[in-house]
C-alpha cells in the first residue's frame, strides 16, 4: 500500500524536475528506494528524479531543498 501511494503521489508531480522525501526510519527508506528514490549526499534527504539532471545540478538541487527542511 505504501508503494502503490508514493507512486501514485510521485505521478501526480510529473511536471517537476524531482521529488523529495526526508526520512530516517529504517522501513521507510526500504519503500522509498523500491519505488525508485536515490540517496542524495545528505543521509536522511532522498531525491526521485523525474527528468536527466546533471550530477553538479542534481546536488545544487538538493541542497537547496535542503534549507527547506524539516518538511
Amino acid at each position: 500500500m505504501g508503494e502503490y501511494t508514493m507512486r501514485e503521489g510521485i505521478a501526480m508531480l510529473k511536471d517537476s524536475v524531482a521529488v523529495f522525501a526526508s526520512i530516517g526510519i529504517p522501513r521507510s527508506v526500504e519503500l522509498n528506494i523500491n519505488v525508485g528514490y536515490s540517496r542524495t549526499h545528505l543521509p536522511t534527504l532522498f531525491a526521485f528524479w523525474q527528468r536527466e539532471v546533471p550530477p553538479g545540478d542534481q546536488r545544487a538541487i538538493t541542497d537547496r531543498v535542503a534549507r527547506l527542511l524539516p518538511f
